[in-house]
């Protein structure tokens, strides 16, 4: 029950800030709570989703960069996340 009420909220914040730079925070909250229901998939396709001009790129890819890390226990790709940050 508590997850369905996030989702909502998450849902209606999404549609919310659609196209403001608020859309980009939301998004990685959205990834947040993918993790937390332990889809772990989900949450790295929300990541990769935040565009590089983004002001929040950066903490996204670190999330992802910690999602590879800890959840996949992939050496390669939480490096690349920080590579592309170079």
């Amino acid at each position: 029950a508590f997850y369905a009420i996030c989702l909502q909220y998450i849902s209606d914040a999404i549609r919310e800030f659609e196209g403001t730079s608020e859309e980009v925070r939301v998004t990685i909250t959205d990834s947040e709570l993918a993790l937390a229901r332990g889809d772990v998939e989900g949450a790295l396709k929300k990541l990769r989703k935040v565009p590089e001009d983004s002001a929040h790129y950066t903490k996204a890819r670190m999330a992802m960069a910690d999602i590879y890390l800890k959840h996949r226990k992939d050496k390669a790709a939480y490096i690349r996340c920080y590579m592309d940050l170079v």
